[in-house]
C-alpha cells in the first residue's frame, strides 16, 4: 500500500528542459477531472533522464517520488535499547529534516499497547527504507501518503478497515463509483473490469519460541476464518522465530494473528481497470453494481496498488509524427511500468482513446490488510543476517571501556555480560549478552567472565543480528608483559614458597595466572 511515486515521459525544447528539472526539486502532476477541476499528486524529482532528441525537441523521463525515497540511499549500523517501534520510527524519520512529514493514525497507539518494547534492536548495515520497512511489517502496520498543509505526509496505520486508517477516495465518497463500460463519451470516472483472485492459505498458523530464562517454550496458534474446503486436510504453518522471541504466551498469540491475517489477506485479492483519476493506494473505491454483489448494494475495496496511465491528447497527426522520432506510446509505457499487470495493455489502448486509465490492486475493505516483506510469506519478516563472527567490547555500567579502580566486572545474576560493537557510535544502547561456557553446568564445572575493556568473540543464533551469544576473547598481546611465569611474578628458584603464589589481583592485567609446569 505504499505508492511511492510515478514515472512520466515529457516533450520539451532542449534548452528549457536543463534549467526546469534536477533531482530534489519539488514537482507535481496535474489530472483533470471529469467536473473540470484538477487533482495534484506532489512530490519530488528522484530521476531525471533524457530518452532521445530531433531538432529543438527531445523526449525525457522523469520519476517523481514522496520524500521516503531519500531512506532507499541512508545506510546504518545502529543499535537500539529498550525502545518501542514507534520512538525508533520516529527517531529515524527524524534524522531526514523538515521534509520528512508523517504522522501515527488514531489507532495506531491503542493498537500497539499490546507490543512490548524492543529491548534490543539492529540496524545492521541496512537502509533508513529497509530497516522502517521490516519494523513496520513486524507490528503489522502499513502506510500511505496524503496531502496535509504543508505538503505530502506519510500516514502509518494499523486498521485498514477503519476510516482514519484508510479514507474514502474523493471520486466514490457518497453515491460510489459505477461499474460501467468504457467509453470515451463517458462523463464520469468508471470501473471497467473486476475479478475476485481466490488461493489457498493455510488453514492455521503456529509460532514457537524458547525462552532461556522461564526454561520452557512459548507457543500459539491462530485458526483461518476461510475455508479451503471439505477435501483438503488442514494446513499448518509451524514457524520458528529463534529463541526468545516472545516475552509471554499473549505476545505468541499477537504474533500469530499477525501472521494469519497477512495470509488471509492475499487469498482473497481484487484486480480491476477503471478511469478514476483520483484512485491511490491507500484509499477506500466504492463500487456499485460491481460483479458477484447483491443488486442495489455497494461494496468497498481497500486500494493496495495502483498503475496509472495518462496520455495527453495531442492531435492524431503530431501523436504519429512524434511516434516515429521517439517511438510508439506502448513501448515507451511498458519499458517504463514495474511489474506490470496482466492487463496493462488494456489499460494502454484505453487511455490512447480517453486520456487516461489505470489498473489496481484490492481487498475487500473489511478485509484488515497486513504488510508482508517480500521472501518472508508471512512469517517472521528477514533481517540483515550477521555471517559469521564478530568481535565486540565488553563495556561498563556507563557504556564505557575504561576501568574504575579494581571494579573491572560488570555482569549480572546470569553471567551475562554488556558490550559495544566496532561499528557503534557508542556503547549507550546494548543489551545483556549471555557468554557461553565450556566447562559450566548446575553445580559444576568453572566459568569465565570477560573483563570491562575485554574483547570478545560474537556469534548470533540462527545468524539474527538481535540474539548474540559471546563464544569466546581475544588475547591481543596482554598478560605475561615479561615477567617470571609465577602467579606471584617470582623466579621458580625463590626460597620463598608463598611468594611463589601471591594471589593476582583483577585490576592488575599483567603477570595474572602465569604458571608454568616442566614435565620430566
Amino acid at each position: 500500500m505504499q505508492g511511492v511515486g510515478a514515472r512520466c515521459n515529457r516533450r520539451f525544447h532542449q534548452r528549457v528542459c536543463r534549467a526546469a528539472f534536477a533531482a530534489g526539486q519539488p514537482a507535481s502532476l496535474q489530472v483533470s477531472l471529469a467536473d473540470g477541476t484538477r487533482a495534484s499528486f506532489p512530490r519530488e524529482i528522484s530521476e531525471f533522464a533524457q530518452l532521445g532528441s530531433e531538432g529543438g525537441l527531445a523526449r525525457y523521463r522523469v520519476r517523481i517520488s514522496h520524500w521516503i525515497w531519500r531512506l532507499a540511499h541512508a545506510r546504518n549500523s545502529r543499535v537500539w535499547q529498550d525502545m518501542s517501534m514507534t520512538d525508533i520510527v520516529d527517531a529515524v524519520f527524524g534524522d531526514h529534516g523538515a521534509a520528512a512529514r508523517w504522522r501515527w493514525s488514531d489507532e495506531v497507539m491503542p493498537f500497539m499497547e499490546a507490543a512490548t518494547p524492543r529491548s534490543y534492536c539492529c540496524q545492521y548495515r541496512e537502509t533508513d527504507l529497509a530497516f522502517v520497512e521490516r519494523l513496520l511489517a513486524e507490528e503489522g502496520l502499513a502506510w500511505r501518503f496524503e496531502q496535509g498543509e504543508d505538503g505530502p505526509s506519510m500516514v502509518l496505520f494499523a486498521d485498514s478497515s477503519s476510516t482514519s486508517g484508510v479514507p474514502d477516495d474523493p471520486s466514490s465518497a457518497g453515491m460510489g463509483i459505477r461499474f460501467h463500460g468504457a467509453h470515451s463519451r463517458e462523463q464520469s470516472d468508471t470501473v471497467q473490469a473486476l475479478a475476485s483472485m481466490r488461493s489457498v492459505g493455510p488453514s492455521s498458523s503456529t509460532t514457537l519460541s524458547y525462552d532461556y530464562k522461564s526454561k520452557k517454550a512459548v507457543a500459539a496458534t491462530s485458526p483461518s476464518w476461510l475455508s479451503n474446503g471439505a477435501k483438503l486436510p488442514p494446513l499448518e504453518s509451524f514457524d520458528t522465530p529463534g529463541q526468545y522471541a516472545h516475552a509471554d504466551s499473549g505476545q505468541a498469540q499477537r504474533w500469530a494473528d499477525l501472521q494469519m491475517q497477512a495470509r488471509e489477506a492475499r487469498s482473497q485479492l481484487w484486480r480491476g481497470r477503471s478511469t478514476v483519476r483520483t484512485l491511490r493506494a491507500g484509499t477506500k473505491l466504492t463500487v456499485t453494481g460491481a460483479p458477484l454483489q447483491r443488486l442495489g448494494e455497494a461494496a468497498g475495496y481497500t486500494i493496495l496498488r495502483v498503475v496509472s496511465v495518462g496520455v495527453n491528447n495531442l492531435p492524431s497527426k503530431a501523436t504519429e509524427a512524434l511516434a516515429e522520432l521517439f517511438g510508439p506510446i506502448p513501448e515507451l509505457l511498458q519499458e517504463m511500468a514495474r511489474d506490470l499487470p496482466s492487463d496493462f495493455d488494456l489499460a494502454i489502448a484505453q487511455a490512447r482513446k480517453a486520456g487516461y486509465a489505470n489498473c489496481f490492486e484490492a481487498v475487500a475493505s473489511d478485509v484488515i490488510w497486513r504488510p508482508v516483506l517480500p521472501g518472508s510469506d508471512g512469517r517472521a519478516h528477514p533481517k540483515p543476517t550477521a555471517h559469521g563472527a564478530q568481535t565486540a567490547i565488553v563495556v561498563g555500567a556507563d557504556g564505557g571501556e575504561a576501568l574504575s579502580g579494581s571494579d573491572e566486572l560488570y555482569c549480572d545474576a546470569l553471567g551475562r555480560v554488556r558490550i559495544r560493537y566496532h561499528w557503534q557510535d557508542s556503547g549507550d544502547a546494548t543489551c545483556w549478552v549471555r557468554v557461553a561456557q565450556r566447562l559450566a553446568g548446575g553445580g559444576i564445572g568453572s566459568q569465565f567472565l570477560p573483563r570491562i575493556g575485554q574483547e570478545v568473540v560474537v556469534q548470533f543464533m540462527e545468524n539474527d543480528i538481535d540474539r548474540p551469544i559471546i563464544v569466546g576473547a581475544v588475547y591481543n598481546g596482554q598478560g605475561e608483559g615479561g615477567v617470571a611465569l609465577t602467579p606471584g611474578g617470582e623466579a621458580v628458584t625463590s626460597t620463598d614458597g608463598a611468594a611463589l603464589f601471591k594471589p593476582a589481583i583483577d585490576h592488575g592485567i599483567s603477570a595474572q595466572g602465569n604458571l608454568a609446569f616442566d614435565a620430566y
